[in-house]
């Protein structure tokens, strides 16, 4: 029986990312405790050197842990689990932390685990508004230590259609100038440009 085959058989994990050394590698350290009458699948964590339940999450967690430690060489004492991170307005636990060689306090990569069940592109924005979707992704995706997401975006989005405005006076008032001097004007900005493209 293949045991990791079996924990992920109800969820839509894959180990295709994997090596199948590491793969192989986490199967030889399960061990099986009796839990109310029924065996369950442990592993000792690589990071928390305890015996961990091998739930689906949980066996993808220990495979980039073992990725993170063997492949990238990342050191042991640099890498947390369940950490406490500030994503927008919340605190949510990140699966995996390294913190930065040169401040040890300070979250250098933070890894969280997709969940498989997640619709995703389009299908999950539709019927929302542009403000709904950002604020999603400030919550999900984003630790901005107290930046509001949305008024960044406004303000980046105020500040683009500033630009184009003031850039369409810009041309008009360089194109009287070489008028004036009876040179080239500027090309108008809905022409065609041979660099840009339409």
């Amino acid at each position: 029986m293949d045991i990791l085959a079996e924990i992920l058989r109800d969820s839509n994990y894959a180990l295709t990312f994997f090596d199948p050394s590491e793969i192989l590698a986490l199967k030889e350290c399960v061990t099986f405790r009796e839990v109310r009458g029924i065996q369950k699948p442990y592993v000792v964590c690589l990071i928390r050197d305890k015996e961990i339940l091998l739930k689906p999450e949980e066996v993808i967690r220990q495979l980039y842990l073992s990725k993170l430690i063997n492949q990238h060489k990342y050191p042991q004492n640099r890498i947390t689990v369940e950490h406490p991170v500030s994503f927008g307005r919340e605190t949510k636990s990140a699966d995996i932390v390294i913190f930065d060689k040169d401040h040890p306090t300070v979250e250098y990569i933070i890894v969280e685990l997709k969940k498989p069940k997640l619709q995703d592109g389009k299908s999950q924005h539709e019927g929302k508004s542009l403000k709904t979707i950002i604020q999603d992704m400030e919550n999900e995706v984003l630790a901005n230590v107290g930046v509001d997401v949305f008024e960044e975006v406004f303000k980046l989005i105020f500040t683009k259609l500033y630009d184009e405005i003031k850039s369409q006076k810009d041309k008009e008032i360089i194109n009287y100038f070489l008028n004036s001097k009876n040179l080239s004007q500027v090309a108008d900005l809905k022409t065609k440009h041979p660099y840009r493209v339409n």
